[in-house]
């Protein structure tokens, strides 16, 4: 977003000749509350100041990792990532990070690896080769991603490439999505009495010069080039996460989200301490086997958070989730197994009415031949199709009806379904049929 931070010719020429600036003016993939309080920070810095007082400085070295006694090797993110490392970010670099990594994989004495994150993100530059180098020592020893308060954009794109991800309870989550801003100050060069001339050879050459009327073709050149990189986005954290490409484009909305609703949404696998990923991961190395998910277990659920992950489950379920100490994931799962089972049951049970009704017609078939003897059955023969509506219009038509009051489709479903359970379950059982598999809502 270079449009966002505007250099002055003096800070052009302070910055001219210092290592690999053009990091600066590339696209970005960060928050974008933290991104814009960079850039306002950049657009107030005295840069010539600046420059001068860290002139040979060395950018804190992040190429190296720690190592626990138990043969666990930490790997810190910290702050806003840039390829090379920066003096205005106070961070360390992605091309040591990737360095660190390997090393650590390479390490004979290294069992596991905790890549430790508390980032907002930064250049897009680096970012997708340490997600890759993430990936690969996940395939060589268990390698798990901690998100330590702040895990957002490119640094939760190299989160997700590990085997697990975890957060802390205050932790905030995602940011997936990718933005660029671009300014028009042509106005501000008509009214101040100056007209920009762009001599080109290519259409799009010049493209961003202030002062150039902006384009809807420059517009669409623009979205086209954060389209291209926001793909490569969402095809890695899909990849890294096992998700479907649909799955990762509803998340794919920017926002960030507490670590409780990004284990709801399946962006981490738990909410813990660091402390406790470390003593999880010491006695399973030990052992040459992967962190299991039951070890040091994320906090069980609350009552709310148990009601919001098993939409339409009655009291007496939650309770026992609840009594049980479930998360929010094992709930979840317990209610999607509960909805099938009382599904097969309402249909042994449906089926058992059929034979009951058959029998029933049997008999009535046999009294006809008795006079005064009325057939079972024929009395409520005109109800036996039920309503003139269909299961699926009546189901719809409730769902339709939270909606007009200005719910989302899921909570309209929600209520729709603690009305009428009954009336939920037929449409359910007319929905398998019609396919020929179980659906679990």
């Amino acid at each position: 977003m270079p449009t966002t931070i505007d250099l002055s010719v003096a800070d052009l020429a302070a910055i001219r000749g210092v290592p690999h600036v053009d990091q600066y003016f590339g696209v970005w993939a960060m928050e974008s509350m933290r991104f814009r309080g960079l850039a306002e920070h950049v657009n107030h810095l005295d840069l010539r100041g600046h420059i001068e007082a860290r002139d040979g400085e060395v950018i804190e070295d992040a190429g190296t990792y720690r190592a626990t006694e138990d043969g666990v090797a930490v790997v810190s993110i910290g702050g806003v990532m840039s390829k090379y490392g920066t003096s205005l970010t106070t961070s360390g670099s992605t091309i040591r990070a990737r360095q660190a990594i390997r090393a650590a994989v390479a390490d004979p004495d290294v069992r596991a690896i905790v890549i430790h994150i508390d980032s907002p993100g930064g250049m897009f530059a680096g970012t997708a080769e340490l997600g890759v180098a993430v990936a690969r020592a996940s395939v060589a020893k268990p390698t798990v991603a901690y998100i330590e308060d702040l895990g957002a954009s490119a640094a939760y794109w190299v989160a997700s490439q590990a085997g697990k991800v975890y957060a802390n309870r205050t932790a905030s989550v995602g940011s997936i999505g990718t933005y660029c801003v671009v300014r028009d100050t042509s106005k501000a060069a008509e009214d101040a009495g100056v007209q920009i001339h762009v001599v080109k050879a290519g259409e799009f050459k010049g493209t961003g010069v202030p002062g150039v009327a902006v384009t809807d073709d420059t517009l669409a050149e623009v979205q086209r080039h954060v389209n291209d990189a926001n793909a490569f986005f969402l095809e890695a954290v899909a990849e890294g996460r096992g998700m479907t490409a649909q799955q990762v484009e509803q998340l794919a909305d920017g926002r960030v989200h507490t670590a409780a609703d990004a284990l709801a949404l399946g962006l981490i696998d738990g909410v813990r301490s660091f402390d406790e990923i470390l003593g999880a991961l010491a006695p399973q190395t030990t052992r040459g086997a992967e962190m299991a998910d039951n070890d040091n277990a994320p906090q069980a659920a609350t009552l709310p958070e148990l009601r919001a992950a098993c939409p339409g489950a009655d009291n007496d379920f939650l309770i026992a989730q609840l009594d049980g100490g479930a998360t929010e994931v094992e709930a979840s799962r317990a209610w999607m197994t509960e909805q099938n089972r009382r599904l097969e049951a309402a249909e042994v049970e449906k089926a058992e009415q059929a034979a009951k009704l058959a029998e029933a017609e049997s008999q009535a078939a046999a009294a006809d031949q008795h006079p005064g003897v009325d057939a079972l059955g024929t009395e409520n023969a005109g109800d036996a199709g039920g309503s003139a509506m269909s299961v699926s219009d009546r189901w719809e038509a409730a769902v339709e009806a939270y909606e007009a009051r200005g719910l989302s489709a899921a909570d309209a479903v929600a209520h729709a379904q603690a009305d009428d359970p009954e009336l939920h379950r037929e449409y359910l059982r007319e929905f398998n049929k019609s396919r020929g598999r179980i659906c679990y809502v």
